[in-house]
């Protein structure tokens, strides 16, 4: 959690989508988070939503810059 309630998250490889989402829902209930962002290494088929009135970003290092980690 830093400055403003903004929830960072930071996945290696490829997570499992389902698991992400639902990841992203249990820390949105959470009062004290305003936003979330879910930084993950590998694309995986999600996109940028708001849960329980929260946004919520989805930013993948390989498809934005080709990094390989």
């Amino acid at each position: 959690l830093i400055h403003g309630g903004i929830g960072v998250e930071i996945k290696k490889g490829r997570p499992n989508s389902v698991q992400l989402i639902a990841q992203a829902e249990r820390y949105c209930r959470f009062d004290s988070v305003t936003a979330l962002v879910l930084v993950i290494e590998r694309h995986v088929a999600t996109h940028d939503a708001v849960v329980n009135g929260k946004p919520v970003h989805y930013i993948a290092l390989n498809k934005l810059w080709g990094i390989a980690l």
